[in-house]
This record gives C-alpha cells, sequence and structure tokens, in this order.
C-alpha cells in the first residue's frame, strides 16, 4: 500500500519561485535520515490532507524549517522560501512509506484512523467520488434548512371529538368537515372552528357544543397548525412540510390523508439517534434503506415505509444527529458511501455529547451496582467490568477503540446524574440530586442493579389535609395527608428541621426544600398541633384565611365556614350594585376594592384598605356606602384639612346621600348632632381634635359605619385622640391610610385594636413579640394574621397606563475650545472621505465621537471642562437631592475613567464596571449599587455592561455617547429598567448639537436600511454605509 505522498508529482514542485538545488536537497535528506530534524504530522479530515512539519531547528550550522500539505489527489501546498528542505521532505517520506502493508502504516501512522489509511490507494475516480460526498456532507449539515421547505395540501386528518355527548369523527381541511356515522356532514370553516373555543358552533339553525376537555390533545395540533400558517389555512394553500412534521407527535396512531393517499401514523414515538457499534462504525436510527423521509423538522423526522403506506415519526434529542440521517435520506447513501463520512460523523454527534453507543450485543460489560443506605443518607456505587461474561481489570476493559468510546460514554452518563464509578456519595444535595434524576436510564449504558430502596421511587410532596370545626366562635384543626401516616408527616417536619435536603418514605422521596413541605411545615408551627393527638384547639378565627393561602395545603371546612371563607377569598367575583351614577366611574382596581369592602360588611367584619395615596381610598370609601342597605348615622373621622373635602367628593359622587361638617361653636356643634337619628343616613365629618372635645356627646350615638381617614393618626395607643376614637360605638368599622406602617409594626396594633380589639392580643405581648423591627418571619406571620381585612395596592401594579420608561435626546452644544477641536479633525475625515481610504475614514468617525464624548481624555495639551460633563454634574446634583441613583454608560472607558475623577473632585463618589472587572466584583459592585446608598452614581462600559447585570437601584440612565447599534443602547438601558425596579425610569441619551452624533440618530430614523447596517458589534458596524451615508455623516 502507498499513501498519499506516493500520488504527488515531481513536477509539481517545479512551479516553485525558488529554484531546487540538488546539492542543498541531498544535503537535507541526508540529515532528515539521521534523525536530527523532529517530523511532526497531522490529519486534516476536512481538507482530506495529511500535514508535516519539520520545526525549525539548528542543524550543522543552518535552522532547518519545512511544511508540505498533501492531498488524497496527489495536490500539494508547501512554502516556497523554504523549497529545498521542503523537496527533500518529500523525498524522505516517499522512500519511507513507498510499499508499505496497512499493518506497517498503521504502526508508522499511530494517531490517524484506519480508515484514511484504507482509502489512500482508491482510485482516481473513487477518490473524487469520496471527496464530494464529504464536501457535500459538510456543505449541506449546515445548510439544511433549505431541502425542508416545500409545502404540501393536507386533505383530511380523521379524529374524534364530541358533540354534547355524543361523539362525532370530524375532517379537516381548509374547511372543517364535523360529521358522524349516522348523520350528515357539517362543514364549516377554520375560522369559526378556532372561534368555538369561545363561542358555539351555530350551523342549519342547531347551535353545536364540542367539549373539548376530552379531546384537548387531539384538538391540540390545529390550535398550532392556525397559529403556524393562518394565511395557509386562510388561502388553502396548505402548510409547509417542516410545520406539518411539528404536528405529527400529536397525530400518532390517526390516519392522515395526503395528495390522494391516505398513511396510518405509527402510534409509537421512536427516538431517532446515531450509534457507533462494537466494530466502531457508526450506525443511522432510523435505516432508511427501506424507508424513505416523509417531512422533517429541526429535532423531527418522519419516515414512509416503502412497502407499506406507514408514517413512523423519530424525535432527535440534537440537531446534528437528525441532520446527519436526513442527508443519508436525500442522498440514497449506501453502507459503503456511509463508511467513507464516518469519522465525519462521528466528530459532528461527539461535539454534542450525543453518540449512542450500542453494546446490547457486545463481548464488552459494564455493571454497575447502586445501593442507598439509608441510616446514613448516602448512596453506594461499585463499577465491574465484563468481556465475554468473564470479570477483568479495567485497565483490560479499555483494550479496544469501542471499549473507550463505551465506558467514556457510561461515565458521561453516570457523571451527568452526578453518580460516581465507585466510592460513597454522601452529600445530601448531590445525593437527592442523583435520586431524582433519571437514573434508571443509565440501563441504556450499562447493566444496571440496583438495592431494593431504590426500586419504583417516585417523588411526592406531601399533600396535606387540614380539617377545620367551628366551635363556640373558635376553630379546632387537625391535619392528614393520604401519601403518609401522622408520624410519617411529623418525621417530615423533623427532617426539615434538621435542615436535610430530602427524607426517603417508604420509596417515596420527599423534597424538604420545595413549598409544598416549607407551607407544611409554617402550617404545622402556626397550629401548634399536639403529635400525640394530631389536634390544635382554640385557634384564632383568622386560621382559615392563614390555611386557604397556602399550596399544598387543601382544607376541610364545615358548612358554616365553607361559604364565610369563599366569599372573603373570591371578593372580585362578588355583586354589588353601586347607584346609576356612579355606573362606569370607578378603575377596575377601585370596584374591587368596593368588592372587599362588601364582602367583609356582609359578614360584619372590618377592613384596613391601605391603597397608596392618589389611587382613590375616598371615592370608593363613598361608593362603599353608597351600597349599604341599612339605615344610620355614619360618622367620618378626618384631618381637619380635609373634612370639607370629603364633603365635597360625597356631594360629587352621591349626591343623594345628606352629609355635614360638624364644626364651628359648640352650640353649632350640638345642633347638628342632636339631628343625627339611628333610623336615618346622614353621614357627619369631623375632625379627630373636634371628636377628641366632644367625645362625650359622639358616644351617646350608636353610629352605623365609622370611618377614620389617615387612620395611622391613632398609631400612639395612649393619645386621647385615640382613646376616643376607640370609645365610640359603631355597628361597622373601616380605616384609610397610606401609610399604615409609619416608624414601627406598633403602628398597626392601634388601627386594628380599634377595629377589632383584642384581636392583636394586649399591646406589651404584641411589642414583644413583633418589637419595632420585626423579622421577616415574624412579619409574615403578622401580615398572615391581618391579611382578610388588609387591602393595599401600589401605583405601579394598578396604573399600568403611567409610562415605565421615558426617553430623551439631550442636545448639548460644544465648548469653544471643544467645537475648534472637532471642526478641524471633521476637515480632516472629509480630506481622508475624498481619498477613498475606508481605513482611515472609519478612524476618523471613531476620533470625532471622542471629541463629542470627552475631547481632553483623548488629546494632549487640552485644560477646559467637556461640555457633556458639565450637563452630568448639574443633573445628578439636582437629581441625588431628591433621591435618584443614577447609571452612565460610555462606549469609551476612557473617557469614563475621566468623569470619575471629574465627579470625584466634585464631591460625588462612583464605581466603574468595565472589562477589566471580573465576574465576582461585577456581581458584588451591583448588589452593592441596588442595595445601598453610599454609591449614588455606577459607571458602566457598554460592551463589558451592557449584558449580565442588574442595575434596577437607578431610575435614571444617562448614555454619554450615542453608539452605532440601537439595540445595545436598549439592552444596556435594561439593565435599570428590568424587575425590580419600583420607579420610572428616564434615559437620558446625550448628543452634542451639529456633529456627527445628531447626524447617526438622524440617519437611524430616516434610513431603516442604514441602521439595520449600524446594528453590529463595535465601530465595525460602519463598514458597510454607502458612500453617500458616509458623506452624510461628515456633512
Amino acid at each position: 500500500m502507498n499513501m498519499y505522498i506516493n500520488k504527488v508529482k515531481q513536477n509539481s514542485f517545479s512551479s516553485a519561485s525558488f529554484a531546487i538545488s540538488q546539492e542543498k536537497t541531498k544535503k537535507y535528506l541526508e540529515e532528515l535520515k539521521s534523525g536530527e530534524v523532529i517530523i511532526v504530522y497531522r490529519f486534516n479530515k476536512e481538507k482530506d490532507s495529511f500535514i508535516y512539519y519539520c520545526f525549525p531547528k539548528q542543524v550543522n550550522g543552518h535552522d532547518f524549517f519545512a511544511y508540505l500539505e498533501v492531498n488524497s489527489n496527489g495536490e500539494i501546498d508547501y512554502q516556497a522560501e523554504s523549497i529545498n528542505e521542503t523537496y527533500a521532505l518529500y523525498l524522505y517520506l516517499l522512500e519511507k512509506e513507498n510499499n508499505k502493508t496497512l499493518d506497517e502504516l498503521k504502526s508508522l501512522y499511530k494517531s490517524i484512523d484506519e480508515s484514511v489509511l484504507k482509502y489512500a490507494n482508491l482510485s482516481k475516480e473513487e477518490n473524487k467520488r469520496r471527496l464530494d460526498l464529504r464536501n457535500s456532507f459538510l456543505f449541506e449539515i449546515e445548510n439544511e434548512e433549505n431541502h425542508i421547505r416545500e409545502s404540501f395540501k393536507v386533505e383530511s386528518i380523521i379524529l374524534s371529538v364530541y358533540f354534547e355527548e355524543e361523539e362525532f369523527d370530524f375532517l379537516t381541511n381548509v374547511t372543517i368537515l364535523l360529521t358522524s356515522n349516522l348523520e350528515k356532514q357539517i362543514s364549516v370553516s377554520p375560522y369559526i372552528f378556532l372561534n368555538s373555543f369561545t363561542r358555539p358552533i351555530v350551523k342549519g339553525g342547531k347551535e353545536l357544543t364540542l367539549d373539548y376537555s376530552k379531546v384537548m390533545n387531539k384538538i391540540q395540533p390545529y390550535i398550532i397548525a392556525a397559529n403556524l400558517s393562518a394565511d395557509n389555512f386562510a388561502s388553502n394553500k396548505g402548510i409547509l412540510k417542516k410545520e406539518m412534521a411539528s404536528l405529527l407527535p400529536y397525530l400518532l396512531g390517526e390516519t392522515i390523508k395526503i395528495n390522494g393517499k391516505t398513511y396510518y401514523i405509527n402510534e409509537n414515538l421512536e427516538q431517532g439517534r446515531i450509534e457507533i457499534n462494537e466494530n466502531g462504525k457508526p450506525k443511522a436510527i432510523p435505516d432508511l434503506k427501506k424507508k424513505s423521509v416523509f417531512v422533517q423538522s429541526k429535532k423531527i423526522i418522519s419516515t414512509i415505509e416503502k412497502s407499506k403506506r406507514i408514517i413512523n415519526v423519530y424525535v432527535f434529542k440534537t440537531e446534528n444527529a437528525k441532520k446527519i440521517i436526513s442527508f443519508v435520506g436525500r442522498k440514497g447513501i449506501t453502507d459503503k458511501d456511509f463508511e467513507y463520512v464516518a469519522d465525519l460523523v462521528i466528530d459532528k454527534i461527539k461535539k454534542e455529547k450525543s453518540l449512542k453507543i450500542n453494546g446490547e450485543n457486545s463481548k464488552y460489560q459494564i455493571n454497575l451496582y447502586i445501593e442507598y443506605i439509608k441510616a446514613l443518607d448516602t448512596l453506594s456505587f461499585k463499577t465491574k467490568f465484563e468481556y465475554q461474561g468473564e470479570e477483568i481489570e479495567k485497565d483490560t476493559f479499555l483494550g479496544s477503540e469501542f471499549s473507550k468510546a463505551y465506558y467514556d460514554s457510561y461515565i458521561e452518563e453516570l457523571t451527568k446524574r452526578h453518580g460516581l464509578e465507585n466510592g460513597y456519595l454522601k452529600d445530601n444535595e448531590y445525593v437527592y440530586a442523583f435520586l431524582t434524576s433519571s437514573y434508571k436510564d443509565l440501563g441504556s449504558y450499562c447493566k444496571l442493579f440496583l438495592s431494593d430502596n431504590l426500586l419504583n421511587i417516585t417523588k411526592t410532596n406531601p399533600t396535606v389535609r387540614t380539617k377545620l370545626l367551628l366551635k363556640e366562635g373558635w376553630i379546632n384543626a387537625s391535619m392528614s395527608s393520604s401519601e403518609f401516616s401522622d408520624d410519617e408527616l411529623f418525621s417530615i417536619l423533623e427532617a426539615y428541621k434538621q435542615k436535610r435536603k430530602f427524607i426517603l418514605i417508604d420509596r417515596k422521596i420527599v423534597d424538604l426544600e420545595s413549598e409544598e413541605v416549607k407551607n407544611f411545615v409554617k402550617v404545622a408551627d402556626s397550629l401548634n398541633i399536639d403529635r400525640d393527638h394530631n389536634q390544635s384547639n382554640n385557634l384564632p378565627f383568622w386560621t382559615t384565611f392563614m390555611l386557604q393561602s397556602e399550596e399544598g395545603i387543601e382544607v376541610d371546612l364545615d358548612s358554616s365556614l365553607s361559604s364565610f371563607v369563599n366569599d372573603i377569598s373570591h371578593f372580585k367575583e362578588a355583586n354589588i350594585n353601586l347607584p346609576s351614577f356612579l355606573q362606569n366611574k370607578l378603575r377596575s382596581y377601585q370596584l374591587d376594592g368596593v368588592k372587599w369592602l362588601s364582602s367583609l360588611n356582609k359578614y360584619h367584619l372590618p377592613g384596613l384598605l391601605a391603597d397608596d395615596m392618589g389611587l382613590g381610598k375616598t371615592l370608593q370609601t363613598i361608593a362603599f356606602i353608597s351600597t349599604l342597605k341599612e339605615k344610620g348615622p355614619i360618622l367620618i373621622v378626618c384631618p381637619k384639612s380635609v373634612t370639607y373635602n370629603w364633603k365635597k367628593e360625597i356631594e360629587k359622587w352621591a349626591p343623594s346621600l345628606p352629609s355635614m361638617v360638624i364644626s364651628g361653636s359648640i352650640e353649632n356643634r350640638v345642633k347638628l348632632l342632636s339631628s343625627l337619628k339611628e333610623e336615618k343616613t346622614v353621614i357627619a365629618i369631623i375632625s379627630y381634635d373636634s371628636l377628641r372635645n366632644d367625645i362625650e356627646k359622639f358616644t351617646q350615638i350608636q353610629f352605623l359605619l365609622t370611618v377614620l381617614d389617615e387612620a395611622q393618626t391613632i398609631k400612639n395607643t395612649n393619645a386621647k385622640k385615640t382613646l376616643a376614637v376607640k370609645s365610640l360605638k359603631s355597628t361597622y368599622k373601616l380605616a384609610l391610610t397610606g401609610t399604615p406602617v409609619e416608624n414601627s409594626a406598633i403602628d398597626l396594633f392601634s388601627i386594628f385594636d380599634f377595629l377589632m380589639e383584642g384581636y392583636l392580643g394586649e399591646r406589651n405581648d404584641f411589642a414583644r413579640t413583633y418589637g419595632y423591627a420585626p423579622s421577616k418571619e415574624k412579619a409574615n406571620k403578622l401580615y398572615n394574621k391581618i391579611k382578610p381585612f388588609y387591602l393595599r395596592r401600589k401605583k405601579e401594579d394598578v396604573l399600568k397606563d403611567l409610562p415605565p420608561k421615558t426617553i430623551e435626546n439631550i442636545s448639548i452644544t460644544m465648548e469653544e475650545e471643544e467645537a475648534k477641536i472637532y471642526d478641524a479633525y471633521l476637515e480632516r475625515a472629509r480630506r481622508d472621505m475624498n481619498s477613498g481610504n475606508i481605513a482611515s475614514i472609519l478612524a476618523s468617525l471613531v476620533r470625532l465621537r471622542t471629541i463629542c464624548s470627552d475631547a481632553p481624555a483623548f488629546f494632549e495639551n487640552t485644560n477646559f471642562e467637556p461640555s457633556k460633563f458639565q450637563y452630568i454634574l448639574e443633573v445628578l446634583t439636582q437629581g441625588i437631592e431628591n433621591g435618584h441613583k443614577f447609571v452612565i454608560f460610555s462606549s469609551f472607558v476612557k473617557a469614563l475613567h475621566h468623569l470619575s475623577s471629574y465627579l470625584r473632585d466634585h464631591g460625588i463618589a462612583t464605581a466603574i464596571i468595565e472589562g477589566a472587572t471580573n465576574g465576582e466584583e461585577r456581581i458584588a459592585l451591583s448588589e452593592s449599587f441596588n442595595n445601598k446608598d453610599d454609591i449614588k452614581v455606577m459607571l458602566v462600559s457598554l460592551k463589558a455592561g451592557g449584558t449580565g447585570l442588574n442595575l434596577y437601584g437607578a431610575d435614571y440612565v444617562i448614555h454619554l455617547d450615542p453608539w452605532w447599534n440601537n439595540a445595545a443602547e436598549e439592552q444596556a438601558t435594561d439593565r435599570a429598567h428590568r424587575i425590580g425596579q419600583t420607579r420610572p425610569v428616564t434615559v437620558l441619551k446625550l448628543v452634542s448639537f451639529n456633529t456627527i452624533e445628531e447626524k447617526v440618530i438622524k440617519l437611524q430614523e430616516l434610513k431603516k436600511d442604514i441602521a439595520t447596517s449600524l446594528i453590529k458589534e463595535g465601530d465595525e458596524g460602519i463598514a458597510k454605509l454607502s458612500k453617500d451615508d458616509i458623506k452624510y455623516l461628515l456633512s
């Protein structure tokens, strides 16, 4: 046998610009034979060529260097400067390889695939066919999309759906045919069919209703088809083949009619893949010798058996495996042809780590023994190796290419699941990760032996049922679970408190960090259930609300509690009768607020409406009062400054309700009070101070409703005005405030002590339990107590029409010295434009941008404050005083450092995130910026910080210089305008007046095609601008 070197013609070297010296060639050949020169080789699969190197080395007083590349057709590439050394290398290789056997060549080229050596002796014609096939493979794997864009028309798909209680068949093709075996077909358009999801189909005077709940898995494909190809449905053009491929997995076991022929879709969804057999050769599944490709999408291939009309659907985990099999099908690849590209196939699949080792009938066998040691929460792993049924050492097992690939595949899958080849896995996190992984799938890579307690493990989180009984005004509770006994439930509680990751109970694994378990523990602790009796007695009424809000906790209520809890929990569904004058006057959230108040009132419960200032608590209260059917005097207590505003709002929104402000002389106040009658509804409005002075007279009146506006006024439990309010007699009570907690949790106590005296216990006990700044756990506990009677909405949650982000282009006038520098460089840029030197033009454009941003940072002997810096200083000074925080982006790091120094000189501290900032520093800086107030200004390099940062601590974003890529600017802005941001964000884009920066902005607005070319990474985005575009920029 001969290698590629034998195919090289000697005259291939004659075209060299340097003549071959026979004397030098002979000398270099002797040096090669002496072994003084090291020869290194490698094989380039994609070019199908051998590359030989002789590294530079001093030999006999001269540097010896040679480079020679030879492909399978004998074509060469080399460096002409070293023609004599290279020609000597050719002669040396020719002599060394000539007439060698395959085994001798394998010994000579140990690292080269055997197939390469074998194909070295193909005929010129066959080798050309092999190379064409390899080139076609490499090209088409990257451009496969071109082959799957054909379309065809689906004539009908036969499925079953339900009309009311009767079963019907229906056919679909642009129009939908609804039919049954007994009745004639009913034709409906796709539009009507899709709309039938929200309203009945009316046809022939009949109203037909589809029961989609019974057949949703079969209906789903048609929703997808309509969304994917609505135009095709409407215009009767059919569905793209790749779209049809996406639908087929939904239609398993169904019959489909295409182009007049009926096909059956196999009910089994197959796994497509590439396997490597024991002989080291790849094998494609599906095998397309007896099948042809029907339709395909990115990770789906469907085939049709040539002898039958059966469609098989194969799903692939990776795109490359699917592309390879698609290539095989398109080209009609034979087994011999497949061998020509086998090495390329394996390389492509290995890169995706998706190579499947087919060792089912192999002489080699890996056995894995896994045992779970429950007492230690530990997994034991042991791996053994066999050959032809006999146990062997690992080193012996790895003696073949197949067994190495088999072992690598096994270790990769084992490691992926956090398993060990041998040893004990003790870390609770990793043990849990392994037990909840698909560890049984390891059986595809080895023979798996599991201990009994690892068989049929299921991941189960406890569904806890709490039974509540109303007894003498108190709640009695008990807990149970259908999956676990009472003792097992308490075992879960104990394991959780030991901070374990999981617990395995009778082959059921419980994630102790799941929300269900956390909620179960929280509820169990709140109920303080006695373990011996599994019961807790005399619980407060709010228990029902707390339990209803917890995930994973099912609550059984006796009949007296069920309707009550349902009404309060679903208050938005309540029906209320608003006066006609208020119809359509309330925003949706305000209507919800009125419904909430009415639901509480139905059960004689008080409420604290704590909406943000400006959301209309006054209007909601007036609307609620308007719905009351009972008669009686109503008292509104409020600060003196708003007493007449209340009267004005009542006259505006409820003109039929009489109202009066109790003020003026003592005689006038007494007169007004005497007019209040229990059988008549009159709204009396009084200030806190006036109420305190006249409290004795007010305590003689039974009010239907008492409303406290700005209820935080009574936060001091011992103040006279607080005591006066609490002494009032009222059937219903309501408190309003936008600041329910001003200083501490104790502020809430006094409000709730007015609403429900004794509900939060004694003040001293409350203070000891919750303190002035309760922990998160205690704060949650307090919230659970008050939440049925507490409603708070924030502006940003309900006022969706408020703009979340405002963008302004700020025109900055240059300083005189800046303008002189800019004009000088602008003139130079125009000269470059005339010269046609693109590199110079691009450099000039960048230089002009730097002058606009910060000339002193880039030009020596300049000593002035950049105009943009002056503007930024003014904005920052005012903004920081008003509680704002800023993030400033620039594409010029040098300008950022100069700006940092400038701001520091003016007393403003900054932090910088740039390319040199490592990952940990970025996170630390951003977290500190978001959560602390010592740094109010963050400077960020656009490239380094445009992505991957959370800077929601800032509500102002400043772009020091406009960027060619507008999308990059938007990405940078979204570092602040993102989840976590609680304030409207203002974006200021600084643009120097009458400069290239204005031209770029205008060019983006006026010419969308140019904007597209600007959207690149870096300034190279302008490289594709036309000559006219650049002229415009420099005009």
